[in-house]
């Protein structure tokens, strides 16, 4: 005979409190799901932002034989030579500009400062060397800089590096970050330098294929060696001493930058 005694029938209170802690375990796990989930979207959310920036930060990968633009320093710039400018003295100096396609300031200073370069140039007064950086990359989180001195230096290649070089500034993005296309670098600006015929296809040969990328990142190491680190920067042969330009006071003439050349050059 079992000794065991009837289970006591539950009362409507203890049913209704039974009730409200199974419901307050189902809320309690459903508010870790969520928890949870949060969590594991916010690490894929991330995971995919550093993607996005890291894809965005790939550098341009040479698929060609490696050339020297034709007015080519060494590896440390590109000198100008306008069509029918006068031929420079030999004890004429030699304005080093360290320049980032991407770089505000430099097109303020190209704007400013660039008919008065010409014209010195021009004139065989002064010889001038771009000096290009591709640094903004790295804070801009992109590759335009680069891309933007490989087009340039491949339009060396043709004769046109110096309106190409202008046609990049004057069409320098005004978004921060948004760099310049393929279709602008190989195609737009090329026509806007008179780039055509033979010489575009020459020319975006050696873009497509990334030739002239070793020297533009020579010539970035050699900036960064000789302790560049912000563009525009300006040096004169000789001394590599600085040459003091400034938007606010140097005027916009031939005559004040061949000044302020000169006074560098005795500094």
């Amino acid at each position: 005979m079992s000794n065991s005694q009837p289970t006591k029938p539950m009362s409507r209170r203890e049913q209704l409190r039974q009730r409200q802690l199974a419901e307050a375990k189902r809320q309690q796990r459903t508010r870790l799901i969520v928890v949870i989930s949060a969590i594991v979207a916010v690490v894929l959310i991330g995971g995919a932002v550093w993607w996005g920036v890291a894809s965005r930060q790939t550098t341009p990968t040479a698929t060609g034989t490696q050339i020297t633009p034709p007015n080519a320093v060494g590896d440390v710039g590109i000198t100008v030579h306008p069509a029918g400018a006068a031929t420079p003295a030999a004890s004429a100096p030699t304005l080093m500009e360290y320049q980032d396609y991407q770089c505000p300031i430099c097109k303020e200073y190209y704007t400013t400062f660039g008919p008065a370069f010409n014209q010195l140039v021009s004139q065989g007064k002064i010889k001038l060397e771009y000096r290009t950086m591709t640094f903004l990359d790295t804070n801009l989180k992109n590759d335009a800089s680069t891309r933007a001195a490989v087009a340039a230096a491949c339009a060396d290649t043709v004769g046109k590096f110096e309106k190409y070089h202008d046609v990049v500034y004057a069409n320098q993005p005004t978004t921060e970050g948004a760099g310049y296309t393929d279709q602008q670098l190989r195609v737009t600006f090329a026509q806007d330098a008179g780039i055509t015929g033979a010489d575009l296809t020459k020319f975006q040969q050696c873009y497509d294929t990334k030739a002239t990328l070793k020297f533009v990142q020579a010539v970035n190491t050699a900036a960064e060696q000789a302790g560049v680190t912000g563009t525009p920067t300006f040096k004169v042969s000789g001394n590599g001493k600085t040459v003091t330009l400034n938007l606010a006071t140097t005027q916009p003439t031939a005559d004040a930058v061949l000044a302020a050349i000169t006074t560098a050059l005795n500094g």
